[in-house]
């Protein structure tokens, strides 16, 4: 039988440039289980995201600067080392249909909207990191 606690936890790498986000993704994330890298959201990062070897990777796409999200987005897919892993978009945009369908286009496996909903990125996280790894992630608890 495999034993889910004695698997290593899967990498989450989050892309925000608001650090309190970050480290409440990561607090939130930590928390269910898994070992979270947090970086702020910029393309030139590719190197640190790729040194983290993530099963998902987290990226704001709307921020201060509207184009860095998609500049990074278009980034991880040019990347042959990053463009399989599954990426989650979060996005105070994520609520409206045709910003949901571009992200998509872009990559993305999932959307959550900003401000997100704990379980909603949870669960999001979760099916990112089965698909990524064919392996269950982290049984959490709704709170």
């Amino acid at each position: 039988m495999f034993d889910l606690a004695r698997r290593p936890a899967a990498t989450v790498v989050v892309l925000d440039d608001d650090h309190g986000i970050r480290l409440t993704v990561r607090l939130m994330l930590a928390a269910a289980g898994y070992h979270v890298v947090s970086l702020v959201a910029d393309p030139h990062m590719l190197p640190e995201i790729r040194a983290a070897s993530p099963a998902v990777i987290l990226v704001d796409v709307w921020d201060l600067e509207p184009r860095r999200g998609l500049r990074v987005l278009d980034e991880l897919q040019a990347d042959a080392a990053l463009r399989d892993i599954p990426v989650v978009a979060l996005s105070v945009q994520g609520d409206r249909p045709e910003h949901c369908a571009r992200y998509l286009r872009q990559g993305c496996s999932a959307v959550v909207a900003k401000p997100f909903d704990r379980d909603e990125l949870r669960a999001a996280v979760a099916d990112a990191v089965l698909a990524a790894t064919g392996m269950p992630s982290t049984v959490f608890a709704a709170d």
